[in-house]
């Protein structure tokens, strides 16, 4: 009898744990949302890198400098959000990385500046030249 009764208890206490998982899912779900969504607004507040008709970076030399910066991405048409994305993951250097969530049209420009710490901003702007000049952040 003891058996059967902790074996039903078990059971109804394994079901309210389940009846919890979706209450706990749905909350996981709403904070990568704000997550997510919020990016667009934490893109407008960093610094903006300009993003040149042939598709070459250049940082601004009048402001600090920093380790990521965002640039405009509207004027290229790409079918789909996932073209953006990969093609903009065959753009990266041995010391910046170019990235996009797709749905702002914005791009990022991360700078790994513990590569080069001496490094002002006309020194990674030569350097932004040289990287995008041989492969242009430009769809052909």
């Amino acid at each position: 009898m003891n058996k059967l009764l902790y074996k039903s208890l078990s059971c109804i206490k394994a079901k309210s744990q389940w009846r919890k998982l979706p209450l706990s899912l749905l909350t996981l779900f709403t904070s990568l949302s704000f997550m997510v969504f919020d990016l667009p607004a934490k893109c407008q507040d960093q610094a903006s890198a300009s993003l040149s008709e042939k598709g070459y970076l250049q940082i601004p030399t009048s402001q600090p400098l920093s380790s990521t910066y965002v640039f405009d991405l509207a004027k290229y048409k790409f079918k789909s959000d996932t073209d953006l994305i990969e093609f903009l993951s065959t753009r990266s250097g041995d010391f910046f990385s170019v990235r996009s969530n797709g749905m702002s049209n914005q791009g990022a420009l991360i700078l790994h500046l513990n590569g080069h710490p001496q490094w002002t901003s006309t020194d990674w702007n030569r350097y932004l030249m040289e990287a995008t000049v041989a492969h242009p952040i430009k769809p052909e």
